[in-house]
C-alpha cells in the first residue's frame, strides 16, 4: 500500500508547493517551447550532474521514441534557468524525454520552467526517479538519487531552523526521505552506503557480479583497502561473500589508521571450503575404468579421470588427423 504523503517537515508554504509538483498534484501551466540546444542536463547534484544512466537499448526507451515519433511529447519538460549559461535552462524532470526527442530529430521541446534553489531541484531530479521500476534503475543510481535527497534535505532544515522556520513535527532528515519512498530508513542508508565504493566495486553491484549487502559492507573500508580487495577479485577470479565482506569491515576497523594491506586480504579470500566429494554412479565409473582403478576412492577415481581426459585431449591437439580417423569410427 502507498504510504500518505506527508509535510518536508512543516515548513513553509513554497515547500508544500514543491511537494505537490514532485507527486504530480499541480497540472503544468504556461508551456513553453525551447530549443533542444538550448536544454542542458541537470548538472548542479554532488556528482555535478544527474546520477541516472539513459540506456537507449532499454525497451522502454524504445517505447518512449516511438511514442514521441508518432504523437509528439505528451507531457512537458521541467526545466529551470541555468545560471552558469546565457539564454539556456537546466533540465530538472525529462532527460529521457530529451535524448529520446534528438532520436526522433525533434527540434524544439514543450517545457515548463520552475524558479528552484538547487536543493529543491535536486529533490525534485531524486524523487522524479527513484520510483522508477526496479528493472531500469541501477543500485548506484538510485543510491545517489537517495545521497542527493537526503543531504538538500538537511541543508533544507538548517536553513529553516537558522532563519527561525516552524519545523513542525520533529523528525530526523532520514524519516523525511523515507517517508514518500517504497524502502525502509535502513535499506535506504544501505543504498546512500554504496556511494561510499569506488567506481569499479560499484560497477560490479550495479553488473549483479557483486551482491547488494557485499557492496555495502566493503563501503566501510578505506579507498585504499577497496583497491586491494579489487585487485584479489580480479587477479585471482574469486567472489566475496557477506561473511568476508563483513569480516574485511572488522578488520579494517581493528586495522586503524594504518589499514588493511595486502596479505590479511588476500588470505581471506583466498580461503577456499572443502567441495563436497561428488556423488557418481559407481557401477558405471566401474566400467570405465580399469579393473586396479575400481577398488580406489571416489576422489581418487577422479582424479585419474581427469588425468585421462587431459590426456586424451593433448593426444588430440598433437595428432589431429588420427583423432579425426579415430572419432569417425564411432560415428
Amino acid at each position: 500500500m502507498a504510504k500518505e504523503r506527508k509535510s518536508f517537515f512543516g515548513a513553509t508554504e513554497e515547500l508544500e508547493k514543491l511537494q505537490d509538483e514532485l507527486f504530480g498534484a499541480v497540472s503544468a501551466t504556461e508551456e513553453t517551447l525551447i530549443d533542444i540546444s538550448k536544454l542542458n542536463d541537470f548538472h548542479s547534484g554532488p556528482l555535478g550532474g544527474q546520477p541516472y544512466r539513459i540506456d537507449e537499448e532499454a525497451p522502454s526507451f524504445k517505447e518512449l521514441a516511438e511514442s514521441i515519433e508518432s504523437g509528439g511529447v505528451a507531457e512537458p519538460l521541467i526545466v529551470r534557468k541555468d545560471n552558469t549559461q546565457s539564454g539556456c535552462y537546466e533540465i530538472i524532470s525529462g532527460h529521457r524525454r530529451k535524448a529520446a526527442a534528438i532520436k526522433c530529430g525533434i527540434d524544439k521541446l514543450p517545457c515548463v520552467v520552475r524558479e528552484y534553489t538547487d536543493d529543491e531541484a535536486n529533490i525534485f531530479v531524486a524523487d522524479g526517479n527513484i520510483h522508477r521500476t526496479s528493472e531500469e534503475i541501477y543500485p548506484s543510481e538510485k543510491a545517489w538519487a537517495y545521497r542527493m535527497k537526503l543531504e538538500a534535505v538537511k541543508r533544507m532544515r538548517k536553513d529553516a531552523k537558522e532563519t527561525g522556520a516552524q519545523l513542525g513535527h520533529q523528525t530526523k532528515s532520514i524519516d523525511e526521505v523515507a517517508e514518500n519512498s517504497d524502502d525502509s530508513r535502513n535499506q535506504i542508508k544501505r543504498y546512500i552506503r554504496l556511494t561510499y565504493l569506488i567506481p569499479q566495486l560499484l560497477y560490479k553491484v550495479d553488473a549483479g557480479k557483486m551482491p547488494f549487502m557485499v557492496g555495502v559492507e566493503l563501503s566501510y573500508l578505506t579507498e585504499a583497502e577497496q583497491d586491494l580487495v579489487l585487485s584479489v577479485i580480479d587477479i585471482e577470479k574469486v567472489k566475496v561473500s557477506l561473511e568476508q565482506a563483513q569480516q574485511l569491515k572488522r578488520m579494517s576497523k581493528e586495522a586503524g589508521e594504518e589499514g588493511l594491506k595486502i596479505d590479511p586480504i588476500f588470505n581471506l579470500l583466498k580461503k577456499v571450503k572443502k567441495a563436497p566429494e561428488p556423488k557418481l554412479n559407481e557401477s558405471y565409473i566401474n566400467r570405465l575404468v580399469p579393473e586396479e582403478i575400481k577398488s580406489l576412492s571416489t576422489m581418487q577415481k577422479i582424479a585419474y579421470t581427469r588425468a585421462a581426459i587431459e590426456h586424451y585431449n593433448k593426444w588430440r591437439e598433437d595428432n589431429p588427423e588420427e583423432a579425426e580417423n579415430w572419432t569417425s569410427l564411432y560415428e
